[in-house]
């Protein structure tokens, strides 16, 4: 893993008007990303985990400018790619890919796989024959594990992981340096989980990869990721590497997560931390730390001002009043 970064976040914010019409403006805003600073080193995965709607999927597609930031800045290699024009972005876009997460709908069911995966290499410029661009994606397709004859079938033909297979195979056709996986496993069966993780790992040792790996999963995010980012309600609340944030977090938010984990080994007892009340509402997140309604360790400072996120060890970072 090299040092440098590849992606580097400033105070990066997305907020979705809502409430408003044509002749009105908008009455409220629901804060998906707010005030996120982050870095992503060239060749590492960083795992990006927290309960559904705090914000994941947002960031990884702000990343990709598939959603245009509310304010702050992205750089991809130094280059913003906010201020980018469309010549510039157009070029830029080789360098950053997704993987989705549903791999039924993810995929063209009137495409074949040779359409489907050479789909960028002919809007890239890359390809000029329909030969030229079988040969590619013929290439792409044994790099993930499928054979010859699947070149001209249609999704429908294929199991669930295979169809993962065809999406990380489209996602790998322009050489990229940054893969955004938003939650690439969370739709298949836990057996073929562990072979897509395992490839990914495999791709990135033998193209030089680096990842964003968005999931809810712990036990995934643990296996694959060299650090872990853990947002709540738009924020990063804790931020490490992997073994430290497993086996000792600081936030309690953190904390809780990891307490409600399954542990594979029935030999092995721990209690969950039960978390009171529900998440609170985006549009109308509280006051200060978002998570001081649901926090037993909560106190005044909580309620007024919002925690910065802190070194509180070297590589490991904390939003919370507890070790300011």
């Amino acid at each position: 893993m090299n040092s440098d970064p590849l992606v580097r976040l400033e105070e990066v914010k997305k907020y979705f008007p809502i409430g408003g019409s044509f002749f009105r403006r908008n009455t409220a805003h629901v804060r998906a990303v707010d005030c996120v600073t982050l870095s992503i080193s060239k060749g590492e995965t960083l795992g990006l985990v927290g309960e559904s709607g705090c914000g994941k999927t947002t960031l990884g597609r702000l990343i990709l400018q598939i959603e245009t930031l509310t304010d702050g800045k992205i750089y991809i290699e130094g280059k913003n790619i906010v201020t980018a024009d469309r010549n510039e972005m157009r070029l830029l876009r080789r360098q950053m890919q997704i993987i989705f997460q549903d791999p039924y709908s993810s995929l063209n069911p009137r495409k074949t796989v040779a359409e489907i995966i050479g789909a960028p290499l002919v809007i890239q410029n890359i390809v000029r024959t329909r030969r030229e661009r079988d040969e590619k994606v013929l290439e792409l397709i044994m790099e993930v594990g499928l054979r010859s004859e699947h070149l001209y079938n249609y999704p429908h033909e294929f199991s669930g992981g295979q169809r993962q297979r065809i999406g990380i195979a489209r996602a790998l056709a322009l050489k990229p340096k940054l893969i955004v996986c938003d939650e690439p496993v969370s739709a298949l069966d836990v057996s073929v989980q562990a072979q897509v993780v395992n490839l990914l790992q495999d791709l990135q040792e033998r193209f030089g990869l680096t990842y964003l790996f968005i999931s809810h999963d712990l036990a995934v995010v643990e296996q694959i990721s060299n650090r872990v980012a853990v947002m709540y309600l738009g924020r990063i609340v804790e931020l490490a590497f992997s073994e430290t944030i497993y086996q000792d977090p600081k936030h309690p938010y953190t904390k809780a997560l990891i307490s409600a984990s399954p542990i594979p080994d029935p030999q092995v007892k721990k209690t969950p931390i039960v978390l009171e009340g529900d998440v609170p509402s985006p549009i109308n997140p509280p006051e200060g730390c978002h998570f001081h309604p649901r926090c037993v360790k909560a106190f005044d400072s909580c309620k007024k001002g919002v925690p910065e996120l802190i070194e509180v060890a070297k590589g490991h970072y904390v939003r919370c009043f507890l070790y300011l």
